[in-house]
Parts: C-alpha cells; structure tokens; sequence
C-alpha cells in the first residue's frame, strides 16, 4: 500500500543537501491522514546527489583541517597530528573515522590511542545499521569506529543500546554541530524505533 500511494505522486528531485529528516516528515505527515496505522512504514530515499564524485575528489586532509582549525585547544594536537600526513593516510577508513570521531569511540566517547588504532583486537569498524538488515557500507553515514569490547557486548540489533545513545548523545550532537559526522549518521545513532518489515523490505529492492 505503501508503495502505490507514493507511486501516484510527482517525482521530485531533491538537493544532497536536503535533510532526509524534514523530508521523512512531511512525508509521514502526508500520508497520516488516510494510512495512519502505516505510517511507521514510510521509507525515504533521497535522490543520488550529482555532485557526488566531485565530493569524493576532494581533499580528505583539507576537509579536517578546516574542521579542526577552530577546535578547543585541547584539540589542536590532532590538527597538528593531520597537518604533518600525507593524503593518501587518509584513504584508510580507521584513520578517516578517528579524525571524525575526534580521536574517540562512538560508543564510549573514551579516547582512542593513536598508536593502538590498527590493532583489531583493540578497535572495530562497526554498521550502525547492522548489515543483516540492510547493506550499507557508506562511511560518511553508516560506519563507525568503536572499542572492541564494547562492540563484541553489543546486541546485533537496532537501534542503538539506550544506555549508548544516554552516554554519547552529547557527545554526537558536537560532532554533529561542528560538521564532523553528517546528519543522516546522527540521525541514525540516535533513533529510538526498530526497523519496520517495510523499512527492511524498501532497502532490498
């Protein structure tokens, strides 16, 4: 049902820019008031972004030093640490997530030890939206950098653990405002409701 009422309606392109949060709203809001038992069902995917591949092309050591460059000045030995890499360091997604996480564990907030980050038996890249629901490899939206233990504890399932989302809330939401990690990743650490039958099928076909 869900899939003919929006197949009846205008197709619409929207900017990569546009928050997938305000869009799902309205479009809940929409639909509420002839489906109101299936609103939970309604999935939006946003249109590919054009800009997308020049997006990939640029500087991943710019981008964080811009980002650090007015940090706390307990923060400024990370812009040094990026300052004196080599742009290809950056290629290696641990590395890219620890400067996103500002040296920190998603799940914790617990600073990370540079020198340790490549042990695996230390550290993991964990799919916040697990990969038995749906696969998304996407580093900027799904992928975090977490402490093993804490990986290893927790549940397979979404969402996120209450006591994780209490403990780093705060912590996400100034990654977040300092334009560390993306919306829709905050977004995803911090929804509260389980995935739909709907939901999952959506990101199947």
């Amino acid at each position: 049902m869900v899939k003919h009422f929006f197949q009846k309606l205008p197709r619409i392109f929207l900017p990569g820019q546009f928050s997938s949060t305000l869009f799902a709203f309205i479009c809940r809001y929409i639909f509420r008031s002839s489906h109101p038992s299936d609103t939970d069902r309604v999935f939006v995917e946003m249109a590919r972004d054009p800009n997308a591949e020049k997006k990939r092309t640029e500087s991943r050591k710019n981008k964080f030093l811009a980002l650090y460059k007015n940090c706390k000045e307990e923060e400024r030995e990370l812009y040094n640490q990026i300052n004196k890499r080599d742009e290809a360091d950056f290629r290696s997604k641990k590395l890219y997530l620890y400067y996103t996480q500002k040296g920190r564990c998603m799940y914790s907030g617990e600073r990370i030890d540079l020198d340790d980050l490549f042990n695996d038996n230390l550290y993991d890249i964990d799919h916040i939206y697990p990969r038995h629901f749906v696969k998304d490899d996407s580093i900027d939206n799904n992928l975090v950098l977490v402490k093993k233990e804490i990986n290893a504890h927790k549940s397979d399932g979404y969402p996120l653990a209450d006591g994780i989302q209490k403990k780093c809330r705060v912590f996400w939401n100034e990654l977040k405002s300092g334009g560390f990690i993306t919306a829709e990743k905050y977004e995803r650490l911090t929804r509260t409701f389980e995935f739909t039958v709907g939901y999952r099928n959506n990101w199947k076909d």
